[in-house]
């Protein structure tokens, strides 16, 4: 897959994996971005952060942390389902997320077959502006 990112080309690697939860997760490594590591410190606090958050269909909710040594990380977490608003649960953000931080040194995205949420993580150069969550 190709995306085109703030004027990048990226190319998506796309994997699927079974997590220890016994469910499939589809993964997506970004490759052209900047490489960092955001850390399971916080995409804990960002998955804690938006727990029980319902989202409208096709809508998302996001937060970026300024991670220091000009990185940040800009977490997301998208409903993809059309029709109905849904609930972020704490369990599958964390571990789409924990995959994606061990596997996707440039950041990427994850999704759990059949579940409605994608959620990413994408490490940038720069700090978090005020509406950031850091």
């Amino acid at each position: 897959m190709f995306y085109n990112l703030k004027g990048l080309t990226v190319a998506a690697l796309a994997f699927m994996i079974t997590p220890a939860l016994g469910q499939q997760l589809t993964f997506d490594c970004t490759t052209g971005q900047t490489a960092g590591s955001c850390g399971q410190t916080f995409f804990t606090t960002f998955c804690s952060s938006i727990a029980n958050q319902v989202i409208p269909p096709g809508g998302s909710t996001q937060r970026c942390f300024t991670a220091g040594s000009g990185l940040k990380c800009d977490f997301r977490a998208r409903n993809t389902d059309p029709v109905n608003s849904r609930n972020v649960t704490t369990q599958d953000c964390e571990t789409a997320l924990n995959v994606v931080n061990l596997v996707c040194a440039q950041g990427g995205s994850a999704q759990f077959i059949g579940k409605e949420f994608q959620f990413f993580g994408l490490p940038n150069e720069g700090v978090c502006r005020n509406e950031c969550g850091n």
